[in-house]
C-alpha cells in the first residue's frame, strides 16, 4: 500500500464522521433527526477508524515484507559472488573435482566439457573481472540468476601428438552464466550460458 493510499483512507476516516457531526449540529437538539444523526455519527466512527487501523497494519506488513525481500536479495547476491570467486579459486588450483560441485547435475554439457578437458589443461591463472548480476529472480522455483563477467584462463595444454605442453590462453570479453539455487542452498551453474567475443588462443 502506497503512502498516498494510506493518506486517502485517513482522510475518508476523518471526513465521514466529521460530515455527519456537522449535519447533526445544524438540527435542533430535541429533534428525532438530531438523535438519529448522533447514532449515525457514533456508528460511522467505528468502521472509519477500523478501516484506518487495518490500513496502518497493512502498510506495516507490506513495509516489513519489502525489507525482508531486500534482505534476501542482498544475501543472494553475496552468495552468488562468493560462489563465483570460489569457482575461480578452485580452477586456479586445478581442483576440478571441487569446482564440479558448483555445476548442476542437470548441466550435462557443461560437466562433459570440463571432464573432457580437465586432464589436458593445466591452469596457472584464472581470473574473473567486471562481475555483474544481470538479473535475479527469487520468486522462481528454484531461484534463478544471470551473471556476467570477463573471464581469462592461462596455463599449458597437451596437444596430441606433440610431446611437450603448449602455452594455453582463453579469454572472453563477456561471459554470461545462468545459476540456480538448488535444494541444498548452493548456487550452481546451468547449461545455459553465452560467451560474447570469445577469443581462445593456444600458442
Amino acid at each position: 500500500m502506497t503512502t498516498f493510499s494510506l493518506v486517502l483512507i485517513l482522510l475518508v476516516a476523518i471526513a465521514v464522521p466529521t460530515l455527519l457531526y456537522w449535519i447533526v449540529s445544524k438540527k435542533p437538539r430535541k429533534s428525532k433527526l438530531c438523535f438519529l444523526g448522533k447514532i449515525l455519527f457514533v456508528v460511522a466512527l467505528i468502521p472509519s477508524f477500523s478501516l484506518l487501523l487495518c490500513a496502518i497494519i497493512s502498510h506495516e506488513i507490506e513495509a516489513t515484507r519489502a525489507k525482508e525481500l531486500a534482505r534476501q536479495e542482498r544475501e543472494a547476491r553475496a552468495q552468488i559472488e562468493e560462489t563465483l570467486n570460489e569457482v575461480v579459486r578452485l580452477v586456479s588450483e586445478n581442483d576440478f573435482d571441487a569446482a564440479l560441485n558448483y555445476v548442476s547435475e542437470k548441466a550435462l554439457q557443461t560437466r562433459e566439457h570440463i571432464e573432457r578437458n580437465r586432464h589436458e589443461i593445466r591452469v596457472k591463472e584464472a581470473r574473473a573481472t567486471d562481475f555483474r548480476i544481470e538479473s535475479l529472480d527469487l520468486d522462481l522455483r528454484p531461484p534463478c540468476a544471470v551473471v556476467s563477467f570477463h573471464a581469462s584462463i592461462r596455463g599449458t595444454a597437451s596437444v596430441w601428438p606433440i610431446p611437450q605442453r603448449l602455452p594455453y590462453l582463453v579469454e572472453s570479453d563477456v561471459l554470461h552464466l545462468e545459476l540456480r539455487r538448488e535444494d541444498d542452498g548452493i548456487w550452481r551453474v546451468q547449461d545455459r550460458y553465452m560467451i560474447v567475443h570469445s577469443n581462445p588462443n593456444a600458442k
